[in-house]
Parts: structure tokens; sequence; C-alpha cells
């Protein structure tokens, strides 16, 4: 009886610990999936983000795309947004798969709006 019981206890320990262990790797799965407030800036205050990030960042960084004409809705200018990247494997490159944030720059530039994206 006294084997038995030692046997029962052996196996639920086991169970603990493989469970722990499972909670762990999911924790630390969902961690990396935790979404974060999006960020927007205006004016000086977007400019100076702006004006740090190409300093860590370069222009032509492998997420980049150019300076495009901006053609949506109404933007105040200057201004600057920080959102999560959402990863869509049906429509989007495997590459763009390590990207997890979308920086978009918005300016004037005569009477053009403009806005300079990145995935980072």
């Amino acid at each position: 009886m006294s084997t038995l019981f030692n046997v029962i206890t052996a196996l639920g320990s086991l169970g603990t610990f493989i469970g722990a262990v499972l909670a762990v790797v999911a924790v630390v799965k969902v961690a990396k999936e935790v979404r974060f407030k999006p960020e927007k800036l205006y004016g000086k205050e977007a400019e100076e983000k702006y004006d740090e990030m190409l300093k860590r960042i370069p222009e032509k960084a492998p997420g980049s795309f150019g300076a495009q004409e901006y053609k949506g809705g109404n933007k105040a200018t200057p201004q600057f947004e920080v959102e999560r990247f959402w990863f869509d494997k049906l429509t989007m490159p495997a590459e763009w798969k390590a990207f997890t944030r979308t920086v978009r720059y918005y300016y004037e530039d005569g009477e053009k709006k403009m806005v300079r994206v990145w995935r980072l």
C-alpha cells in the first residue's frame, strides 16, 4: 500500500512540474503578443520624436517605406504615430513576421501632406 501511495505521489509531482513548465512557456508566448498602447504625438513633440528615431534607425532601413503623398482624411501635421503591427501570413511576406511595430510620420511638403512609414 505504501508503494502504491509513493508511485501516485511521484506521478502527481511529475504532472505538476510538467504543468508548471507549460505554464511558463505559455506566459512567455503571451508576453510577446501583449498589446501596447498606441502613441500619437503632435507638433514640436512629433518633430523631436521623429528626429530622435532617425538617429537610431536609418531612413533606408529594411522595413522602411519612402515618403508618399497622404491621400486619406484630415491629419494634423506634423504627427508621429506608433502602433502594434499585426502579421497576416496569408497576405504578407514571411520576412515581415519579425516586425512588431508600425511607425508613421505625417508632415507637410509644400501644399501636400506626406507620410513616411517604418515597420520595426
